[in-house]
């Protein structure tokens, strides 16, 4: 019985595996492209959503199917609300430090390995372990040069910031970032830090991880947008200037900038004049 059920569970894994393991090898250079990052828990994920989607739906069908015929059905509504809350639970264990980036020029590496991917799975000769060895190696081998191709020295450049421009750096490894004030004048900074900062630093240097953003000019739609920043990318240390002149705005935005560093573990400090 348990080698049946044994077999049966094989029989359903190595192809899904397989299959996975192919998808997440062919969409590394999209996603390189398009400055997103890819981990080697979306395999896994994809894995575990696929049985968690067919419960879902079973018990979603006979839901409607109940309510349509007028049948009570309190017990299959309380199953499906445990049923959601556990794949809830299981998604609160990701962390971010499973991503893995790379910059705009392993495009070309990436795109070799998903050709060498091709090849393999159109090599009938070859067993499905085998082709599932292949593909993780090929895995590894395309996540392992990302990680040991990623520039250590980037000479300052700036990206567009609403009306100014944000100075960016990279020495030994580390990312600077340095603003005069423009991150203050955006409407919508969040906008601008997932879709123009974010994806600039993945281009430029392979990380999001800024070692030290330096704030020059102090506002308190600057604080907002600084306790953001540290909300949505790692930030290690923030240099923030005072205002020119105090307000409640400012007081509010900087206890709200505080309270993002100590959830994020960001350590600011107020920018002392020079």
């Amino acid at each position: 019985m348990h080698n049946r059920l044994w077999q049966q569970f094989i029989t359903w894994l190595a192809p899904a595996l397989e299959l996975q393991l192919f998808i997440t090898l062919c969409s590394l250079p999209l996603l390189c492209w398009w400055a997103l990052p890819t981990s080697g828990m979306t395999i896994v994920g994809n894995l575990l959503f696929a049985p968690f989607l067919t419960v879902f739906l079973f018990f979603s069908t006979l839901i409607c199917t109940a309510t349509a015929l007028g049948i009570p059905c309190d017990w299959l509504c309380m199953a499906l609300n445990w049923w959601h809350g556990l794949w809830l639970g299981i998604l609160q264990h990701g962390s971010s430090s499973w991503l893995i980036y790379s910059h705009q020029y392993m495009v070309v590496a990436f795109s070799i390995i998903a050709g060498i991917g091709l090849v393999v799975l159109h090599k009938r000769s070859l067993y499905q372990w085998q082709r599932i060895g292949c593909f993780s190696l090929l895995l590894m081998s395309a996540w392992l040069s990302a990680f040991c191709m990623r520039p250590t020295e980037i000479a300052p450049y700036t990206i567009p910031c609403g009306r100014g421009m944000v100075e960016i750096e990279m020495q030994h490894g580390q990312i600077y970032v340095t603003d005069h004030g423009a991150l203050g004048l955006l409407s919508d900074a969040q906008y601008w830090i997932r879709y123009q900062l974010a994806r600039s630093l993945i281009r430029r240097c392979g990380s999001t991880t800024i070692e030290r953003f330096t704030q020059t000019v102090g506002s308190y739609r600057t604080y907002k947008a600084l306790a953001q920043l540290s909300a949505f990318l790692p930030v290690k240390k923030v240099y923030y200037a005072p205002c020119a002149r105090s307000s409640k705005k400012q007081a509010l935005y900087t206890a709200c900038l505080k309270r993002a560093a100590q959830v994020t573990d960001t350590n600011i400090e107020l920018l002392q004049a020079s």
